[in-house]
């Protein structure tokens, strides 16, 4: 079984691409796999204390399967796929070709994914930092303003830019916007990429959302369908000074990734203190929320 790891800012659309890959390929689509961050980090020993955490991780339960006592004298990589298989039997989808992994941190663990699965690819998902912006701006976790919206965004870009100006050929650059305008033919360039063939046709082409958990739904109520171009607009629903202020912020890199910037103005300093203090508040706030959907949910 061969690795996809798609990679991204968040609300960048990973899980949109995920669906349409898995919609289209031979594969098995699990829910998110931040979990494997602290595995990847073991050094290939999986110590008991590991496992444990592992059992107690609330993004590991959301797989719905089970660590048996087999799993303990397996390699990181072993268990990985173990547990792969395990979610893709639940699903009835038996023996899958790949594995499409859509945690947006996956580029942050490239070096160690790349050393386990040696012929795993990554896909890096690039979307308008101002739409992004307006989407974190609505959850409950993340950023909450324009002015930490514009630093995070930049931030989650560093990593999956810098491996795929070094390893172009193992990285696939997808942009969201052409995603949502044209899913189809997007899709038949990135499989043909994936499996280096003149990819002309997918046949039965429907997303998937069977690997969705419970609790992501609704901010993910889209997923299952082929495109919203709605979302294109959705940067519209920052405020007029917010956009100025990311623009001002993040207006290089807009432009290289092929996104208009207007005019950039500097935004005035008591602007730039609103969205501080905001932030703090908001954080507290959205911490008390995260908690109750994530644990009671």
């Amino acid at each position: 079984m061969r690795c996809v790891f798609i990679g991204g800012c968040d609300r960048s659309g990973t899980t949109f691409l995920a669906s349409l890959l898995g919609g289209a390929l031979d594969s098995i689509v699990t829910p998110e796999s931040i979990f494997k961050d602290y595995l990847l980090n073991a050094n290939g020993e999986l110590s008991k204390e590991l496992i444990d955490k592992l059992k107690n991780d609330w993004r590991f339960k959301v797989w719905g399967v089970s660590l048996q006592d087999r799993h303990h004298n397996l390699e990181v990589s072993e268990l990985l796929l173990s547990l792969v298989h395990e979610f893709a039997s639940k699903h009835k989808r038996e023996d899958p070709a790949y594995w499409i992994d859509h945690s947006p941190n996956n580029f942050n663990n490239f070096k160690s994914l790349t050393s386990l699965f040696p012929d795993c690819v990554f896909i890096h998902i690039v979307r308008d930092g101002r739409s992004v912006c307006s989407s974190l701006m609505k959850r409950e976790w993340g950023p909450n303003t324009p002015l930490y919206s514009s630093f995070y965004w930049k931030d989650k870009l560093i990593a999956p830019l810098a491996y795929s100006y070094k390893f172009p050929n193992r990285v696939i650059t997808v942009k969201y916007e052409e995603l949502v305008e044209k899913p189809k033919s997007e899709i038949v360039k990135v499989i043909s990429k994936i499996t280096n063939q003149n990819f002309f046709e997918i046949n039965d082409f429907k997303p998937v959302d069977y690997f969705l958990p419970k609790f992501t739904r609704k901010q993910h109520s889209l997923i299952g369908s082929t495109a919203d171009k709605s979302k294109l607009q959705e940067n519209a629903l920052l405020s007029e000074q917010g956009g100025k202020l990311f623009d001002y912020y993040c207006s290089d890199l807009l432009r290289a990734l092929g996104y208009k910037v207007e005019k950039v103005e500097k935004p005035k300093m008591r602007l730039v203190v609103y969205y501080v203090l905001k932030e703090i508040i908001l954080n507290r706030v959205n911490l008390i929320k995260y908690k109750r959907l994530r644990y009671n949910g």
